[in-house]
């Protein structure tokens, strides 16, 4: 494989996900140049594509011949190519064969592009602790696609529990109670995202520091908080300060405060 031609295909597409990406029969209409359905651009950029492409399908003479540009079913079973395209659109390891969702390297370089690419991976891979722990380290959410199995042992983690609230408050919700009761985890989490306080223990919830710290970041927080603070008129103004809305969730004699009221037009 001409593997100049390859990066040079992979960099002048608009998305290496849809360079990947073929028909249910495992070919593309000219009209599409493996780009998709509705994609916006030029003739000269297909042309350009179009010539690459069909420098490619050369260099692979086991590629079927009976359309100059059919090469893509080929090159999802192109590891230097999947590799280029996984670098710069990490979905694109959707559209792959099942052999190189099962190859680490592979996997490796699309969870670092885009760490939801984990889903894409194969089973025995979603299992790879070292490979999750890289993933949850970038986008803490992408904890839910760790093998069942895999996750039941990561929700009691607490360092990798940490990154994952430190890259998203949200992931808060996959950790076992024990730690969405402990202070500093909670603490992270709504820092990074106001709303995590919907996860947190009950008794974390009537923590005033956590709560203001979590309506300031996120004022529509304030409905998880507990009773006694949408009472409480610093609380609220924190919350309406940060998002008019909040001011739902806010006691009804604070709904008409005037001090309120005034925080939650400016």
């Amino acid at each position: 494989v001409n593997h100049r031609v390859v990066v040079l295909v992979v960099a002048l597409a608009p998305s290496a996900d849809r360079m990947l990406q073929d028909d249910a029969d495992g070919m593309l209409p000219r009209d599409r140049l493996c780009l998709g359905h509705g994609h916006r651009h030029s003739r000269r950029s297909d042309v350009r594509l179009g010539a690459l492409i069909r420098l490619q399908r050369d260099s692979m003479p086991w590629v079927r011949r009976t359309s100059p540009i059919r090469p893509c079913r080929a090159l999802k079973k192109d590891r230097n190519f999947v590799l280029q395209a996984v670098r710069m659109s990490g979905a694109a390891l959707r559209h792959v064969s099942d052999k190189l969702r099962k190859d680490r390297e592979v996997v490796l370089a699309a969870v670092r592009c885009s760490s939801a690419a984990l889903q894409f991976a194969a089973e025995e891979l979603q299992q790879d602790k070292e490979l999750v722990s890289i993933a949850v380290q970038l986008d803490g959410l992408v904890l839910r696609f760790a093998s069942e199995l895999l996750r039941k042992k990561l929700r009691s983690d607490k360092e990798l529990v940490s990154a994952a609230v430190s890259s998203h408050g949200l992931a808060l919700q996959y950790a076992v109670e024990e730690l969405r009761a402990d202070k500093r985890i909670a603490s992270i989490a709504v820092g990074r995202h106001g709303m995590a306080l919907e996860f947190v223990t009950e008794d974390l919830c009537r923590d005033r520091e956590l709560v203001m710290v979590a309506v300031a970041r996120n004022g529509a927080a304030l409905q998880f908080a507990g009773d006694e603070f949408k009472r409480d008129r610093e609380v609220v103004l924190a919350a309406v300060r940060s998002d008019g809305y909040a001011l739902a969730f806010a006691a009804m004699e604070l709904q008409h405060d005037h001090e309120v009221l005034r925080a939650r037009m400016w």
